[in-house]
């Protein structure tokens, strides 16, 4: 198993989503929303986007399936640090993935099977972790909840 599956298929679902989304239409009468905020640190730059998608299934997390990513979005980086919050999501588990596109090709871009931008996936410890969902998600119930991602660069 490729350590960076999980990247190279949520390229494919932030390009596949027609719009990025940092608020999640999930207010329906008699549904508790709450919401999540991705922290991304250890950013090396400014340049380009911080692309980010969202799981609320194990099934679709472990397989990196890019259709089933319940929300994606993508930011500007400021101050190499990035902070991002989902509105209104039912109370679930939720697992982010990410990728820094520093030249903005809307890529993540690899060299020989290894990437040239950041990567990361929550509850990984370092570089090369493949955390399983139930390693790598938070329970997001009432009120609000903060996840932390660490971007990682191979080089």
């Amino acid at each position: 198993m490729n350590s960076y599956k999980y990247v190279s298929a949520a390229v494919v679902a932030l390009l596949m989503t027609s719009a990025c989304m940092a608020e999640v239409d999930g207010q329906q009468a008699g549904v508790e929303t709450a919401s999540l905020t991705v922290e991304v640190s250890k950013i090396r730059n400014n340049d380009g986007r911080v692309m980010l998608a969202l799981y609320d299934h194990k099934e679709a997390f472990n397989a990196a399936d890019e259709v089933r990513a319940y929300a994606s979005m993508s930011s500007k980086v400021v101050n190499s640090h990035l902070r991002v919050t989902f509105e209104n999501l039912p109370a679930s588990k939720y697992a982010a993935i990410i990728f820094h596109d520093e030249n903005s090709n809307g890529a993540f871009d690899m060299k020989r099977g290894e990437p040239l931008e950041g990567y990361g996936v929550s509850g990984a410890l370092h570089a090369l972790d493949e955390p399983t969902f139930k390693k790598a998600s938070v329970l997001v119930g009432d009120g609000k909840q903060t996840i932390a991602v660490k971007m990682h660069y191979y080089k």
